[in-house]
C-alpha cells in the first residue's frame, strides 16, 4: 500500500444475525461495506472488523478477505446489543494516527478518505455532512448538526490519541455522548462533505 500521507483506521463492528429493525440481507451488505473499503482512492489504511460473538462475520472474513494484509478481524465475546466497546476495542487495537467507523449495512464512496485527508489538517477531529441512498439509488446529502440526533458515527473522524471512548452500554443510544465528549477538545472543524453513504435508517431507509 502507498504509505504517504496519515493512515486512517476503519473500524467496522460485526453482527450479522437478526435484531429487531436491523436492515436487510445483513450478509451481504457486510461484503458490501467491506468493498468499500478496499475500494478507496485514498490508499493508507487499515480495516479493523470486531466481530460481536458473530461466526459468520470470521467465515465471511476468511473466505475474501484474510488475503488483504491491511484487513484485520477480531472476534470478541457477544456483547450488550450496539455496545461500545466493539469500537473501544477497535481503537485499541488500531496503528493509524485517524480513526473512522463504517457501518455494517452502509459504505463508502471511492473518495472518502481522500477528503478527510485533503481537509482534516492539524484539527483532533472532524466532523460532516453524510450522503442518504434512497430507494432509487440516488444519494443526497443528508446535513449534520452538532446537537442531539443529528451527528453521528457517520459523520466524525478523530486522532486516535484524543482520550476519548464509546460507552458499553450501547452506542446506538450514545453517538452524541461520545460527540459530546470530541467536543471538550477545541479543535475541531466542520470540512467539506466526505463520502459516507447511509443504506439504513430504521423504517426508513433499507437499500
Amino acid at each position: 500500500m502507498n504509505a504517504s500521507g496519515k493512515k486512517f483506521s476503519i473500524i467496522i463492528p460485526s453482527y450479522l444475525s437478526h435484531y429487531p429493525r436491523c436492515a436487510s440481507y445483513r450478509e451481504k451488505k457486510f461484503i458490501r461495506a467491506v468493498d468499500s473499503c478496499v475500494n478507496q482512492t485514498y490508499r493508507n489504511f487499515e480495516v479493523i472488523i470486531i466481530a460481536d460473538g458473530c461466526k459468520k462475520t470470521m467465515e465471511i472474513y476468511e473466505r475474501f478477505y484474510r488475503q488483504f494484509e491491511f484487513i484485520e478481524c477480531h472476534l470478541l465475546p457477544k456483547q450488550i446489543s450496539f455496545s461500545g466497546a466493539l469500537r473501544n476495542h477497535g481503537i485499541e487495537n488500531a496503528t493509524g494516527e485517524l480513526i473512522t467507523y463504517l457501518d455494517t449495512d452502509d459504505k463508502l464512496g471511492k473518495n472518502h478518505l481522500q477528503i478527510i485527508a485533503d481537509n482534516i489538517g492539524e484539527h483532533e477531529w472532524v466532523w460532516y455532512d453524510d450522503y442518504l441512498l434512497n430507494m432509487r439509488y440516488l444519494q443526497k446529502v443528508n446535513p449534520s448538526e452538532l446537537k442531539y440526533g443529528k451527528c453521528g458515527t457517520s459523520n466524525i473522524t478523530h486522532k486516535r490519541d484524543m482520550p476519548v471512548r464509546w460507552c458499553k452500554t450501547g452506542y446506538s443510544f450514545d453517538d452524541w455522548g461520545f460527540v459530546q465528549e470530541l467536543m471538550k477538545h477545541s479543535n475541531y472543524a466542520k470540512i467539506s462533505t466526505p463520502e459516507y453513504i447511509v443504506c439504513h435508517q430504521p423504517e426508513r431507509i433499507d437499500v
